[in-house]
């Protein structure tokens, strides 16, 4: 009997240990992911960040890794701005037809993000497209305006950071 009480309490201590270990872990965990994150914001405010990189793996000029933070997706050299006509329009493409005579596609991810937030452009209506060009030679469009409705879309923000993209795995 003075056996199972010993090894009872003994169970029972090693079970709190190892509560309150986790406990303090999960605290501790939480607090620097916070107050680095807080640290890291500051420091983007501040413009210590250097901001758009040619890869997602860019480090920022404070050692910062940029991909943590959802960042470093496009290298915005300088916006164009293109005027054209909607050829075609469909659920996977959005074909415009600029005055210069380039052929714009927008599809993919923004064009669905497009549809997702109620743009819809007709055949024939007028877009303003302001964007940059990609190393490929692509034309990323970062804003739409139908001219002929008055509809003005942003599809990225003044860093070329996809709107449809979330915040990261650290949110906020």
């Amino acid at each position: 009997m003075f056996k199972k009480i010993i090894v009872s309490a003994i169970l029972v201590g090693l079970i709190a240990i190892l509560a309150v270990g986790a406990i303090n872990r999960t605290q501790a965990k939480a607090y620097n992911e916070t107050g680095f994150r807080q640290e890291v914001e500051g420091r983007v405010a501040q413009g210590g960040g250097q901001g758009w990189g040619a890869s997602n793996r860019t480090q920022s000029q404070d050692g910062l890794n940029a991909e943590t933070f959802g960042e470093g997706q496009a290298q915005i050299s300088e916006l164009v701005e293109l005027t054209g006509q909607v050829t075609s329009v469909d659920s996977a493409l959005l074909l415009v037809s600029a005055a210069s005579g380039e052929t714009v596609e927008i599809a993919n991810r923004a064009w669905s993000f497009a549809q997702e937030q109620g743009f819809t452009p007709q055949v024939g209506d007028t877009l303003a497209l302001t964007g940059f060009y990609e190393t490929d030679g692509r034309l990323e469009v970062s804003q739409i305006e139908n001219l002929t409705s008055g509809e003005t879309l942003a599809l990225r923000d003044e860093n070329g950071r996809p709107m449809w993209a979330g915040r990261g795995r650290r949110g906020s």
